[in-house]
């Protein structure tokens, strides 16, 4: 049930008319059912493995739980010592169900993932070897929200492992926080300790929280249908012929499709939070205007906040302080003693992460040269820094001058272009043979021949783009400023705040890339 159709709407309507119209106490209870509906809506036939991770993980947690409570039980009269080897042997147990559990899980999602990604490989490799075995392709689809979902609930039980929180007795608010529908799809990765208790509790309606979330539904709408479905046009087409176009071509559908990805993911998250509000529900931002970022470091605490938070807070910092990064420091260090090596535990856990975030997003070699890609950018962005700030204070640059600072900005945007060329990509080979074609044919004549008009797009199309481009652009600039756009719109008077309202909805009915001539779009990150 995509978030841009018809039934969409209509579904999210009537589970919030029903949501209020029921006794605040038991409106978590019709939140469940609806989170239910719609995941047996829209992928009935993969719902067993969401109900095997639910289920595995609830079990692990409230395990985990009751083995706390009997520690304490049994470590009332004993000695300090006594309770300190009580203590390493239920740790010692809880980390076994932990790991365990969250095995069963991950095992779920690298089978379903990566197998035809290794049986593709498996049979390259025989191909080469000239051997004659081929071992069948299976084809199946992946269960809806599986990454995502898979996350979370390793998030969870790791919480609850390390003490953060009691595991929830309650299985169906459990399964709530699990289930709930706006961020099944695409996140945010959401925490227990975040959103739990505001999804079990009964929230009364508010006008304010109404109009806002209407307000975010319709922006996330405009940039998904009128900004990221019409470039999509744009961009597949260049990318089907990419060996036809170079120069100036290849670097415009490089940032087209970088505009696109934004618009369309910062616009989902847009629905998505919007949707929640519409129920009195916070979930967390994904996006914080990562084109302002002055490094790639910046960058992706702007963008997919949360995945990046996750992969921070569950493998970065474990790897960095694990025995393993510490064992190899040391060695280095007694030895060298430099700042490389200052930074050994830091490159490793970087590597381990940035690999990882490559494989999330699917079983291919471009995404791990994505991963890569980003490690190789941030780890020599770690090994230059002194010798930058030593060129800055030569130099006497100003950290926060606006020549300074836009020039960080542009070449923070390049790298993510790059970045996202790789990312767009069917194979390394068509990143590779694209990004070299950049330097044949540079040229802009191709603005006023024509030639941008034989790539699916009009003269109307391009001005409805600019247009869009530039308020999305303004929208965003004015809230970094501090700028609340949703409260200030909402703060003016009826006669401008509805004709601002209707240009909204009209634009999304009568520019949106939708009806005769066009596919619909279906959101891109719903795939991983």
């Amino acid at each position: 049930m995509a978030f841009n159709s018809y039934v969409y709407v209509l579904f999210l309507i009537a589970a919030v008319i029903i949501y209020y119209c029921l006794p605040k106490k038991i409106r978590w209870i019709e939140l469940l059912c609806v989170n239910i509906i719609y995941y047996l809506i829209s992928g009935l036939q993969y719902s067993l493995f969401f109900v095997f991770s639910i289920v595995t993980v609830y079990i692990a947690g409230r395990f985990i739980t009751l083995q706390d409570q009997k520690f304490d039980m049994i470590t009332q009269n004993l000695t300090r010592e006594e309770q300190k080897e009580k203590k390493k042997a239920f740790a010692k147990y809880k980390k076994r169900i932990v790991v365990l559990t969250i095995l069963l899980n991950l095992g779920i999602l690298i089978f379903r993932k990566y197998f035809l990604f290794v049986l593709f490989n498996i049979n390259r490799v025989f191909a080469l070897l000239h051997i004659s075995i081929q071992i069948p392709q299976i084809s199946f689809a992946l269960p809806l929200g599986i990454s995502f979902y898979t996350l979370q609930a390793v998030g969870y039980l790791i919480d609850v492992g390390r003490g953060q929180y009691k595991a929830e007795k309650n299985f169906a608010k459990f399964v709530l926080f699990m289930t709930f529908f706006p961020h099944i799809i695409e996140g945010p990765i959401c925490r227990y300790s975040q959103t739990a208790s505001s999804l079990a509790e009964g929230h009364e309606f508010s006008k304010e929280n109404f109009l806002f979330g209407i307000q975010r539904i319709g922006w996330g709408l405009f940039k998904k249908i009128v900004i990221a479905d019409r470039l999509d046009i744009l961009v597949n087409h260049i990318y089907a012929n990419y060996k036809e176009y170079s120069g100036t071509l290849i670097i415009v559908v490089a940032v087209a499709y970088t505009t696109q990805l934004y618009a369309e993911f910062s616009g989902c998250m847009d629905i998505v939070i919007g949707s929640a509000q519409l129920f009195g529900i916070t979930l967390p931002e994904n996006f914080e205007h990562p084109f302002a970022s002055k490094s790639i470091q910046e960058y992706w605490r702007r963008w997919h906040i949360t995945l990046g938070k996750w992969f921070k807070d569950y493998v970065f910092y474990p790897v960095s302080l694990s025995a393993f990064s510490k064992k190899i420091a040391r060695k280095l260090k007694s030895r060298y003693n430099n700042y490389l090596v200052k930074l050994t535990s830091t490159f490793i856990a970087l590597f381990v992460v940035w690999t990882l975030t490559g494989m999330w997003h699917g079983g291919s070699f471009r995404y791990l040269l994505y991963g890569w890609y980003y490690f190789f950018i941030i780890a020599a962005g770690l090994v230059i820094e002194p010798f930058v700030i030593q060129i800055r204070e030569h130099f006497h640059i100003q950290e926060h001058s606006i020549i300074y600072v836009c020039f960080q900005r542009s070449r923070t945007f390049i790298l993510i272009v790059i970045g996202l060329m790789i990312f767009r990509a069917t194979t390394v080979t068509q990143f590779v043979n694209m990004f070299s074609s950049i330097f044949n044919g540079l040229t802009i004549s191709v603005f006023f021949d024509g030639t941008m008009l034989k790539l699916g797009l009009d003269k109307m199309d391009f001005y409805l783009l600019f247009a869009s481009v530039f308020l999305m652009i303004a929208v965003g600039t004015l809230q970094t400023r501090g700028i609340k756009i949703r409260q200030f719109v909402a703060n003016q008077a009826i006669y401008i705040r509805w004709p601002i309202y209707y240009a909204l909805i009209m634009s999304i009915i009568v520019f949106g890339a939708y009806g005769k001539g066009y596919t619909p779009v279906a959101f891109i990150y719903a795939n991983f």
